[in-house]
C-alpha cells in the first residue's frame, strides 16, 4: 500500500494561508501596509555584523548595546532573514546572522511572533537550504528548527514537505542542507517523541495510586521515578496552534510514513556514499534516543534497523563502521536479548573485538564503549539472565584477543596530547592561578536528614554510575575508555584474566619508555576492583614500585601512580601495619606536588584512603592536618574543590576524634578564613566549603562553637540574597538563573551547625535578630525537590534540638510538611515525614494536636502502599507512632486501619530508639482500643519479638499489652498455638515459646497457652 503525500499528513488549516507565500511575494503588514526592509536599517544592521569580530572593548560594548535593541524590533527577524538570504554579502556575516536569528527566535515565546514575520522568512529560510555556502545552510537549518519549535510543526506544514522533498535533490549541496536541517529538527524534537511515548504506555497501565487510593505522585514513587508531568515531557514548548500533543503526533506521523523508510533507503549501498553517511548520521539521532527501542515510538523498526547494522558491518568505510558500533552500543542496551542470543553473538562479539584495533581512532573510541554495557548486569530476567551467560561464555574465548588489544589502547595517544591541559606536563606550576573556563561547577550533595537513609534508588544508580566514569578522570578517550573496559571485564573474569596481561604489565612495567610504565600502572589500576585478591601474592612488591614511580620524573606518571595506589586502598588497610603508614607518606607528599595534576591526583587518591582507613588513621592526624593546612596556602581554585573533599572526608571518617582544641583549631583556621573572605555569590568554590564545613561542624561538636556565630550569620545573608535573586528571576527581573544549589548547602550548614551546638543553636538564632524563621519557610514552599528536601532536614534537626523555637511558627510549618508527605519526590516525602516525628516527640502537644487528623490520614495511606520505599515507609512508621504519643484518643479509632501493616513495615526495622518510641505510641493505641488489633495479633507478637534487645521500660509495656490481650481474646490468642488450625496464622513452636520466656516468665511452661484456655 501506498505512503500517504508527506502534506496530507500534516496540520491542514495552515497550508492554504502560507502556500501563496513565495519568496517574491508581497506579505501584509497589519494596516494593509506592506514589509520592506529598510536600507538604512539593513545596511547599519550589517555593519554590526561586520564589526562584531573587533577586538577593540568599546566596539564591543556598542554591538552588543546595539544588538538589543536590534532584538528588541518587531521586525528584527525579517532583517536577520533578509541578511542570510543576501547572496552579495559576506559568508561570515551572512552565517552571523542566521545564528542571531536563531538566537532571536529562541527568545520569544508562542503567539509572539506577528503573522507577517513568520509569512516572510519562512520561505527564504527555505531557499536558504539550496544555498551553495555550507555555513549559509547549516544556519537556516538552525532557525527553521526554532521556528517550528515556535510555532509548531501544523502551523508550517510545507517545512517538512520541502525538506523531505530535497532528499532527492540531484545536487549534493542541497542534499546535505535538507539532512542538515532534518537532523536538527529530530534532535530537538525527541524530548517530546518521547514523551508522547511515554505518555501512551502510561495510558495503558494503572499506577499504583488507584490501588492504595493515593494521589499519583505517591503511586510515582512506589515506582521508583517521578510522577509524570501535567504539560508536555521536555523539548520546546510550542505554538498556541496546535493542541497539546497535537504537534508531536504530526511529526511522529511523518517520521514513521516517510522520513524513517527513506533513510533506511538512502543508507543502502546503491546511493552516493555522501548521501549514505548523512543517512546513517540521521538515522544515529534515533538510536542514540533509543527510538528503536521495546515500548518507544518507533520500535516497529528495530528488524530494519538491526539487519541494516548486519549490512554496513560488512563495509569498510570508517564512517558506516562508526554507525554500526554506536548502534551496537545502544542495541546491547536497550535490546539485549538480540547481541545475548546465539544465532548473532559470536558474530557481534567478533565484530566488536576487531574494531577495538582499528584503525581509525573514532571507531575504537566507540567500540570500547561496547564492553561496560554488554558486561553490566543489569538484573535481567531469568531467560535473558541466561542469554548473558552464554554471551559471556563466547566473550571468554575473545579474550586472549581482545585484552592485548585493550591493553595496548591504554598508552597515550596523540590524541590524549591534543586534548590535554598543558599544565599536566609542567613541572612546577603550582602558583599559576586556574582558568575560569576550567573549573566545572560543583553540585550539591543532597541532605537525607538525620534519621532519614537514601530513599532515591535512581538518583543512587545515577551517582553509582557517575562515581564509575569519573574514576577515570573527565575528557574521555581510547585510553580511559579501554581501561574502563579492562576494569568491567576483571570484574566478571576475574584471575582468568591475568595469564593475558600480566606478562603485558611486567614488559611495560620494565620499559625505558615511561610512556609504557604509565599505561602498565593505568591497566593495574583498572584490574584493582576485579583481580585484588588474585593479584595478593605480587602486590606487596607492586605497591612498593608504585610508591617509587609517585617520585618519577613525569607528571604525568607521579599522578597515575598515586590513582593506582588507591585503587588498591582496601587490601592497604587490610595491612594497615605493614602498608598504611609508607602509603599514606607518599600521597600526603605529593598532596603538597608543585605541579597541579598531581596535587589533583594525590588528594583525590587520599580522600579515597580516609574513607578505607578510617579510624586506623587517629595515629597520623597531626601529619594530615599539617599537611593540609600547607595545601590550603597555595591551591588554587580547581584543586581547592578537591581538598575540600578531603577535608569533609576527613571529618566524615574520624569524626569526634577531631574533637580537641589542638585539632580543631587545625582543621577550622583555613576554612574559616575563606568562610570570611565570601563576598560574591559566584564564588566556585562555595558549595565545596559549605559542605566541607558541615562535616567539620558535625565532627568537632562543642569545639565548633567560636566559628557558629559567624557561620550562622553569613549562611543567613546567602539565604537572603540567594532568595531575592530566585524571586526577581521568576518575576522576569533577572535574567540569570540563580543557583538552588548554594541554597541548599546553606541550609545543610546550617543542620550541622545545628547537630554541632544542640539546644546552644535557639538562643543563637535568637539573639541574632535574625528573619530566620521566615526564610525557612519561603524555602519550605519552594517548586526545587533539593531545597524542600534540605529544607524539611533542618526542621528535623531543629525540632531535636530546640523545638520551643519552632513552636510558634508550626501553625505555618505543620500544614506544610502534611502537604509534602504526598510530594512526588520520595526523599521530600521522607524528610517531611522524619521531620513530623521530631515535632510530635518535642513539641508541645497543644501545637501539634490541630494538625494530626490531616497527617494521620496521609501517614495511614502511605503505610498501607508497601511498594513504596522501605526507609520512607518505616519513617512514617515512626512518626505515626510519635504521634499516637502526643494524642492517643484521636488515633485510637483508626488503629485496625493499619496495625497489620504497620507490624510487617517495623519487624525489619532497626531496633534503636526512634523504633522504641515509635512503637510506644502504638501500645498506647491499643490500651485504649484493643479491638482495633484483636485480629492482627500474629503480626503484633511476630513484631514485639523480633525488637530484641528492647529498651527494659518498654518490654514492661509490650508485656503488660500482651498479657492484657490473651486474657480479653482468648480465642484469638488460642489460635496462635494451635499449629492444627489453618482459619488465622500461628506462631511455630520455637516463637511460642519465645512467647512463653518474654511475656509469661514467672506463670510457668504453657502459662501463655492455659492462660487463654483458662479464660
Amino acid at each position: 500500500m501506498a505512503s500517504p503525500p508527506v502534506s496530507s499528513l500534516l496540520h491542514p488549516q495552515a497550508a492554504a494561508a502560507s502556500a501563496a507565500a513565495s519568496f517574491g511575494s508581497s506579505v501584509s503588514l497589519p494596516g494593509g501596509a506592506q514589509w520592506q526592509p529598510n536600507a538604512d536599517h539593513f545596511a547599519e544592521i550589517v555593519g554590526l555584523f561586520e564589526k562584531a569580530g573587533s577586538t577593540d572593548n568599546a566596539v564591543q560594548q556598542h554591538v552588543a548595546q546595539a544588538f538589543q535593541t536590534l532584538n528588541a524590533m518587531l521586525d528584527a527577524p525579517c532583517y536577520l532573514t533578509e541578511i542570510l538570504s543576501s547572496t552579495r554579502l559576506p559568508s561570515d556575516v551572512r552565517q552571523l546572522a542566521g545564528l542571531t536569528l536563531k538566537s532571536n527566535l529562541q527568545q520569544k515565546q508562542p503567539q509572539s511572533l506577528p503573522p507577517f514575520v513568520s509569512l516572510y522568512i519562512r520561505p527564504r529560510l527555505l531557499a536558504a537550504i539550496e544555498e551553495n555556502d555550507k555555513n549559509v545552510r547549516s544556519a537556516a537549518g538552525s532557525a527553521i528548527t526554532c521556528l517550528l519549535s515556535l510555532e509548531g510543526i501544523g502551523a508550517w506544514p510545507e517545512a517538512l514537505e520541502r525538506l523531505f522533498q530535497l532528499l532527492d535533490d540531484p545536487r549534493e549541496d542541497v542534499v546535505d542542507g535538507a539532512f542538515s536541517a532534518l537532523s536538527k529538527i529530530v534532535e530537538d524534537a525527541f524530548p517530546a517523541l518521547l514523551y508522547l511515548g511515554a505518555s501512551r504506555a502510561e495510558a495503558g497501565t494503572q499506577g499504583a495510586a488507584a490501588k492504595a487510593d493515593l494521589p499519583n505522585e505517591t503511586a510515582a514513587a512506589a515506582r521508583g521515578g517521578d510522577a509524570l508531568p501535567n504539560g508536555r515531557g521536555g523539548g520546546t514548548e510550542k505554538g498556541a496552534g496546535a493542541e497539546d500533543g497535537k504537534d508531536e503526533e504530526l511529526f511522529a506521523q511523518f517520521c514513521v510514513a516517510h522520513l524513517l523508510p527513506k533513510l533506511f533507503t538512502l543508507a543502502l549501498p546503491a546511493h552516493k556514499p555522501t548521501v549514505r553517511r548523512h543517512a546513517v548520521a540521521c538515522l544515529g539521532h534515533f538510536a542514540q534516543n533509543r527510538a528503536f527501542a521495546p515500548q518507544e515510538i518507533f520500535e516497529s523498526f528495530f528488524p530494519r534497523y538491526w539487519q541494516l547494522l548486519g549490512q554496513l558491518a560488512q563495509e569498510a568505510d570508517s564512517e558506516m563502521t562508526r554507525f554500526v558500533v554506536q548502534g551496537m552500543v545502544q542495541v546491547v542496551e536497550v535490546r539485549p536479548d538480540v547481541v545475548f542470543n546465539m544465532t548473532s553473538g559470536e558474530a557481534v562479539l567478533s565484530f566488536m573485538v576487531r574494531c577495538c584495533g582499528h584503525e581509525d581512532y573514532r571507531v575504537r573510541l566507540d567500540a570500547v564503549e561496547f564492553w561496560p554495557v554488554l558486561l553490566r548486569d543489569s538484573g535481567y530476567h531469568q531467560p535473558l539472565h541466561d542469554y548473558r551467560d552464554r554471551a559471556l561464555e563466547l566473550l571468554r574465548q575473545q579474550l586472549p584477543t581482545l585484552l592485548p588489544l585493550l591493553v595496548r589502547n591504554t598508552t597515550y595517544h596523540e590524541y590524549d596530547y591534543l586534548s590535554m591541559d598543558a599544565s599536566q606536563l609542567e613541572d612546577d606550576n603550582a602558583e599559576v592561578a586556574d582558568e575560569a573556563r576550567d573549573i566545572k561547577p560543583r553540585f550539591h550533595r543532597q541532605n537525607n536528614g538525620a534519621g532519614a537513609a537514601e530513599c532515591d534508588d535512581a538518583a543512587e544508580e545515577e551517582d553509582e554510575e557517575e562515581d564509575s566514569r569519573g574514576t577515570w578522570g573527565d575528557g574521555w578517550s581510547v585510553r580511559k575508555g579501554s581501561a574502563l573496559a579492562l576494569d568491567h571485564i576483571a570484574s566478571v573474569y576475574r584471575e582468568a584474566v591475568l595469564p593475558e596481561i600480566l606478562p603485558l604489565i611486567e614488559a611495560s612495567l620494565i620499559d625505558p619508555n615511561w610512556e609504557r610504565r604509565e599505561s602498565a600502572v593505568l591497566t593495574l589500576g583498572a584490574l584493582a576492583q576485579g583481580c585484588q585478591d588474585s593479584l595478593e601474592p605480587y602486590l606487596p612488591n607492586v605497591l612498593q614500585f608504585l610508591l617509587n614511580l609517585c617520585d618519577d620524573p613525569k607528571p604525568l606518571l607521579r599522578s597515575i601512580s598515586c590513582w593506582c595506589v588507591s585503587r588498591y586502598a582496601s587490601w592497604i588497610c587490610r595491612h594497615e601495619e605493614q602498608f598504611l603508614k609508607p602509603v599514606l607518606a607518599q600521597i600526603l607528599k605529593h598532596v603538597l606536588d608543585r605541579n597541579k595534576r598531581v596535587q589533583e591526583a594525590a588528594c583525590s587518591a587520599f580522600a579515597t584512603l580516609e574513607e578505607e582507613a578510617s579510624l586506623h588513621l587517629l595515629p597520623f592526624l597531626p601529619d594530615i592536618l599539617s599537611t593540609l593546612k600547607q595545601a590550603f596556602r597555595f591551591y588554587q581554585t580547581k584543586n581547592l574543590l578537591i581538598l575540600y573533599d578531603a577535608v569533609g572526608t576527613l571529618a566524615d571518617s574520624v569524626g569526634s576524634a577531631l574533637a580537641t582544641e589542638a585539632y580543631s583549631r587545625e582543621i577550622m583556621e583555613p576554612l574559616f578564613g575563606r568562610f570570611q573572605a565570601i563576598t560574591t555569590l559566584q564564588d566556585p568554590g562555595l558549595i565545596g566549603l559549605f559542605e566541607c564545613v558541615t562535616n567539620c561542624a558535625t565532627a568537632l561538636g562543642a569545639y565548633f562553637v567560636p566559628y557558629a556565630q559567624a557561620v550562622t550569620e553569613r549562611c543567613v545573608w546567602i539565604l537572603m540574597e540567594s532568595l531575592t535573586q530566585v524571586d526577581r528571576f521568576e518575576k522576569g527581573e533577572q535574567a540569570e538563573r540563580p543557583s538552588r544549589d548554594l541554597i541548599e548547602s546553606c541550609l545543610d550548614l546550617l543542620s550541622g551547625v545545628t547537630e554541632a551546638l544542640g539546644p546552644k543553636m535557639c538562643d543563637l538564632l535568637a539573639q541574632q535578630n535574625l528573619n530566620f524563621l521566615q526564610l525557612l519557610q519561603r524555602c519550605c514552599q519552594d517548586p526545587s525537590a533539593g531545597m524542600l528536601q534540605s529544607s524539611f532536614a533542618l526542621v528535623g534537626d531543629l525540632s531535636k534540638h530546640c523545638a520551643k523555637f519552632l513552636q510558634p511558627h508550626l501553625a505555618v510549618l505543620m500544614p506544610i510538611l502534611s502537604e509534602h508527605l504526598l510530594h512526588h519526590a520520595t526523599s521530600v516525602q521522607n524528610n517531611a515525614g522524619w521531620a513530623i516525628g521530631e515535632l510530635a516527640l518535642r513539641a508541645e502537644p497543644q501545637f501539634i494536636e490541630p494538625h494530626v487528623d490531616s497527617i494521620a490520614s496521609k501517614l495511614i495511606g502511605i503505610i498501607n502502599c508497601p511498594e513504596l520505599h522501605r526507609s520512607l515507609l518505616q519513617n512514617v512508621c515512626i512518626s505515626l507512632g510519635r504521634l499516637a504519643l502526643v494524642c492517643p484518643a484521636k488515633l485510637a479509632p483508626h488503629l485496625s486501619d493499619f496495625l497489620q501493616q504497620w507490624c510487617i513495615i517495623m519487624r525489619h526495622a532497626k531496633n534503636d530508639e526512634e523504633k522504641a518510641n515509635g512503637f510506644d505510641g502504638i501500645c498506647s493505641l491499643i490500651e485504649i482500643n484493643p479491638e482495633g488489633c484483636k485480629d492482627t495479633l500474629y503480626e503484633l507478637v511476630f513484631c514485639m519479638l523480633a525488637f530484641q534487645p528492647c529498651p527494659e521500660k518498654l518490654n514492661q509495656k509490650f508485656t503488660l499489652v500482651v498479657q492484657g490481650l490473651s486474657q480479653k481474646y482468648p480465642d484469638h490468642w488460642q489460635a496462635l498455638f494451635d499449629t492444627t488450625q489453618t482459619q488465622r496464622p500461628f506462631l511455630p513452636p520455637p516463637m511460642q515459646q519465645a512467647v512463653q520466656l518474654r511475656f509469661f516468665p514467672s506463670q510457668g511452661p504453657q502459662a501463655a497457652l492455659t492462660l487463654s484456655s483458662a479464660s
